[in-house]
């Protein structure tokens, strides 16, 4: 298939909220560009962009105005699909592949199996993107396609309420939690019952992971050291005076459990 030379502007963008490429990629991307030039070409169908995206906002930001495009036919719900299908080895976020999901399905009208007969994928696939991007409010979605929270968010907001969503978003953001401290952070709102545990939790969200992880941290030694008083009456039980070393042993160690507020191992 033939290049050509295209003008930026002249370029239909329509479909590059579902392949939003991260600032990071651009700057490596103009980077390349600078250096060896435009290798190959993006991808659209009429003038609707399809692959390249990170090629087209890279050459923006060289303030370039043209780049070489090839031209495939096919309609616009294919073209769609090919955003994920021309890019198997890129690996594209959840929520991308999520927004795919949900445009085919809502938009477009395709049932679950025919959306992934055209994706190549399986329906259970594409059952579990479209759950989790209808668990989400838009502003949540909007936040993690900006990357204003860290990569892997959405599949633990998504646990929340949507209207207790925003909330926690902003937490994140403010306080600048990691992946694993968004994880951890969802699992203690989950638990937490009253309001003023959950008011707590978006003031200060990193002195409430330090305490739980130091709290997870005290019970695994507490099961450990269980699991060796179990192993030590199975081999030395049998004899009184063992059995009343042990006995004792148990008995202070459910104090310090208690004191630690830890219930005693069953």
């Amino acid at each position: 298939m033939k290049t050509r030379s295209l003008p930026l502007s002249d370029l239909d963008l329509r479909l590059l909220p579902l392949c939003r490429p991260k600032a990071k990629d651009i700057t490596k991307m103009a980077a390349a560009l600078k250096q060896q030039g435009q290798i190959s070409p993006v991808v659209m169908t009429g003038r609707i962009l399809i692959d390249g995206f990170t090629r087209y906002e890279a050459t923006k930001k060289l303030g370039l105005t043209h780049i070489q495009a090839m031209d495939l036919d096919m309609d616009l719900i294919r073209a769609k699909a090919m955003i994920l299908v021309l890019n198997r080895r890129k690996k594209h976020s959840i929520i991308q592949e999520a927004a795919l999901v949900r445009e085919l399905v809502h938009k477009d009208g395709l049932s679950q199996k025919e959306a992934a007969v055209l994706l190549g994928r399986h329906k259970s696939w594409v059952n579990r993107r479209l759950l989790l991007i209808t668990s989400l409010a838009p502003e949540i979605i909007t936040d993690i396609q900006l990357e204003l929270v860290p990569p892997g968010s959405g599949l633990h907001l998504a646990r929340l309420h949507t209207c207790n969503q925003a909330d926690v978003s902003a937490a994140i953001q403010s306080h600048g939690l990691s992946t694993a401290q968004v994880r951890i952070l969802t699992d203690l709102w989950v638990k937490a019952a009253d309001i003023q545990v959950r008011s707590f939790l978006l003031k200060n969200p990193k002195l409430a992971i330090s305490h739980y992880e130091k709290e997870q941290k005290t019970c695994k030694i507490f099961r450990a050291l269980w699991k060796i008083l179990r192993a030590l009456e199975n081999e030395l039980g049998q004899e009184d005076t063992v059995q009343a070393a042990l006995t004792l042993i148990k008995s202070n160690l459910e104090i310090l459990e208690q004191r630690s507020s830890y219930e005693p191992s069953q």
